[in-house]
């Protein structure tokens, strides 16, 4: 059996003690994770709220299989949990963390719930392993989705709130851009069936006007809608409204070829429209007396007993109201009466001095010669009574008792053009000038041989009381 020890042991030291060793070595942690987590790698968490939601990160996920978000829910942000150095992410705000669904399971048009996930998007200020979590409960979301399309409508302008003065109207409107291009779900693009550009007025217009509007969307029986995901290539356009001047203005008839000394107010001739009324720019419509009908030659195309129809002539930008473009023109011949003539009585006139003209049609037969009755009659009954033919002319001395003043045949040479070929005419010999143009404005040239010249002819009588009487026209 041992012997016990009984020889006098040292002074134990604290150290040796387990339990203070235990607690030294406690503080030691303690003390070095403080040191860490404070001064080295402090980590920590923070609570960032009303963290918008971003649905465009990542769209095409859906968008390249033709869909497009139609029903969301209306959250204005969610809260977002970040750990990490918490003396960095103890600054951050909602607009270093971008929340974005996660549209991994999108494969169709339909509901689908959506999980909601975080980053830190300010690596710059925030750099490190920082992780974002969602908080529920809106971690996760239920989204609709549907088929998107595009389809282009021409805007129309709304004018019905516009007020027109008196003696003007609205002719027509106009926008820019003309056509608006919407995109978005079928479903929501199926409901438009106009863009409109309302306009409003607050006096009434009497002058064309152009003015900003602000674009609607309207359904097939015109009510305003407002589609969530549609969306337009431009929400206003420029409207002009075109104001036209409104009269009601005479129609006249302007002779032409009227022989030397004919009187017009002589001829009796209705249209069978007097008035039209017409519209158009303020400053074109207020300077007309009258409007003119086509033109009509009296030595081509007076005929007895015919109606002639003839194209109303407007200016440039002057419309008819009347729906009207063309009348009749018919002459009272009830008074007058016809004969035909041969003159052979050929005299040149307006001859530039620089030509030297010879003509060469000795005879224009098959004019025909109109006027009143009794004057006619009267040229008849002499010419039978002296035996005088009627298509021979009369060279009697003009105090003659059976003289008749017979016409004179004048083709024309205008100094700056030549008439064109007409129905009976007489021909002219023309020596071209030597250092000259045939006429003015035509290029000069050498002429080899001597042209002939087909021009106009005219016809005026000696006695212009006579001649204001009878009017002469070309046959064929």
């Amino acid at each position: 059996m041992p012997k016990p020890n009984n020889a006098p042991q040292g002074r134990k030291s604290l150290m040796d003690n387990r339990v203070v060793s235990i607690l030294m070595a406690l503080a030691c942690g303690l003390a070095t994770w403080l040191v860490v987590t404070i001064y080295i790698d402090p980590q920590g968490s923070t609570t960032i709220r009303d963290v918008p939601i971003n649905y465009a990160n990542s769209a095409t996920t859906y968008t390249n299989q033709g869909l497009d978000i139609v029903e969301r829910p209306d959250i204005s942000g969610v809260t977002v949990r970040v750990e990490g150095n918490i003396t960095s992410i103890g600054k951050m705000t909602s607009s270093d963390i971008m929340v974005y669904p996660s549209y991994s399971g999108v494969s169709g048009a339909g509901k689908v719930t959506l999980r909601l996930q975080a980053r830190v998007t300010n690596t710059t200020d925030y750099p490190g392993n920082i992780k974002c979590i969602v908080e529920k409960p809106y971690d996760t979301i239920d989204v609709m989705f549907d088929e998107v399309s595009e389809k282009t409508v021409p805007v129309t302008v709304d004018a019905s709130a516009v007020s027109i003065a008196d003696g003007y109207m609205l002719n027509k409107t106009s926008a820019v851009p003309a056509e608006i291009t919407l995109r978005g779900p079928t479903s929501e693009l199926d409901q438009i069936s106009q863009v409109v550009a309302p306009v409003l007025s607050d006096d009434a217009l009497a002058d064309t006007t152009t003015t900003p509007s602000t674009l609607e969307l309207r359904d097939e029986n015109g009510n305003t809608i407002t589609p969530q995901y549609t969306t337009m290539d431009s929400d206003s356009a420029n409207v002009t409204l075109t104001i036209y001047q409104v009269r009601e203005l005479p129609l006249e008839v302007d002779f032409i070829g009227v022989p030397n000394g004919f009187d017009t107010s002589s001829l009796h001739y209705t249209l069978s429209q007097q008035k039209l009324r017409v519209a158009g720019p303020a400053r074109t419509v207020s300077a007309l007396e009258s409007l003119t009908v086509t033109d009509f030659d009296l030595a081509r195309e007076f005929e007895m007993d015919r109606d002639y129809q003839r194209l109303i002539e407007l200016p440039a930008g002057v419309v008819s109201l009347d729906g009207v473009t063309n009348v009749t023109l018919s002459f009272d011949t009830t008074d007058m009466a016809s004969t035909t003539l041969n003159i052979s009585n050929i005299r040149l006139v307006n001859v530039p001095s620089n030509y030297d003209m010879e003509i060469l049609s000795s005879l224009v037969s098959g004019v025909e010669l109109y006027g009143p009755k009794d004057e006619i009659e009267e040229r008849r009954q002499r010419s039978r009574a002296d035996r005088l033919p009627e298509h021979q002319p009369d060279s009697r001395p003009a105090d003659h008792p059976g003289h008749h003043p017979d016409p004179v045949l004048h083709p024309h040479l205008r100094h700056r053009q030549l008439h064109g070929t007409v129905r009976g005419h007489g021909e002219i010999k023309s020596a071209h000038p030597a250092n000259g143009p045939l006429w003015e404005g035509a290029p000069a040239k050498r002429v080899r041989r001597e042209p002939k010249i087909i021009v106009s002819p005219s016809v005026s009588f000696a006695d212009t009381t006579y001649a204001a009487r009878l009017l002469c026209r070309f046959a064929a």
